[in-house]
Formats: structure tokens, C-alpha cells, sequence
């Protein structure tokens, strides 16, 4: 099996903050290092698998 591991996006209430206002984690808090996890996992899927 060839499974693409990403680092662990850590538990986070800016998180459910941003959920919850009905926004992506980028809009509503853009500076957070989560989005530089989300990023990375957007594009390996847009880039597609090896």
C-alpha cells in the first residue's frame, strides 16, 4: 500500500470557530499554521496521487 501521510492538523477552537461562522480555517483566521497542513493535503489531491 503507498499511503501519503501529512503532518497531524492539532485540535483546535479557531477550528470549530471557523466552522461554525460557516468559513474556511483561510478566511477566518489566515495566519494559522493549520493552513499550511490544509495546503499541503489540497495540493497532493490536485496535483493527484503518485
Amino acid at each position: 500500500m503507498n499511503i501519503h501521510m501529512f503532518n497531524a492538523i492539532k485540535d483546535s477552537a479557531h477550528i470549530a470557530n471557523a466552522a461554525a461562522a460557516g468559513l474556511p480555517l483561510g478566511l477566518f483566521r489566515p495566519g494559522d499554521a493549520s493552513n499550511r497542513v490544509y495546503e499541503k493535503i489540497a495540493s497532493y489531491i490536485l496535483q493527484g496521487s503518485d
